[in-house]
């Protein structure tokens, strides 16, 4: 009879040291999900976020008062050569502008990156606009 306890005992400690192992199994898989969750919306917004300034942007005729009326810094490198920055409370954007003279008309192109607080680009966002002379 007490060979059979022990035995009982040995079978419930399996058991119990299984569902121990499962459960840490499933609180992994759970919360890399969730992470990965969180990765997602965040790389989400920051796209829409990307999409609606660079639409904005090079859709205006004056691209530097519309980016100041949007609250981002003026570049400060010389010439005015630089990145517009608006910093965020998760998240820095940045805009590059560049524009060239054409015999039909000028190519104004943008690039609008999103970086998180460590500097890690989320989106980068290349985007162009011509506007031809008008006769």
């Amino acid at each position: 009879m007490e060979h059979r306890s022990h035995a009982l005992l040995t079978e419930l400690e399996i058991v119990v040291f299984f569902f121990l192992l499962a459960s840490t199994v499933l609180i992994r898989l759970f919360t890399a999900s969730r992470e990965q969750s969180t990765k997602a919306a965040l790389l989400a917004d920051a796209l829409s976020e990307a999409q609606s300034v660079a639409d904005i942007v090079c859709h205006t005729d004056d691209p530097a008062a519309t980016l100041t009326e949007m609250g981002f810094q003026a570049p400060t490198g010389a010439n005015g050569n630089g990145s517009w920055i608006l910093e965020g409370e998760s998240r820095q954007t940045e805009v590059s502008l560049s524009e060239e003279q054409q015999p039909a008309g000028r190519m104004l192109r943008c690039t609008v990156q999103v970086l998180d607080l460590q500097g890690e680009e989320l989106v980068s966002l290349p985007s162009a606009r011509f506007r031809g002379v008008t006769p």
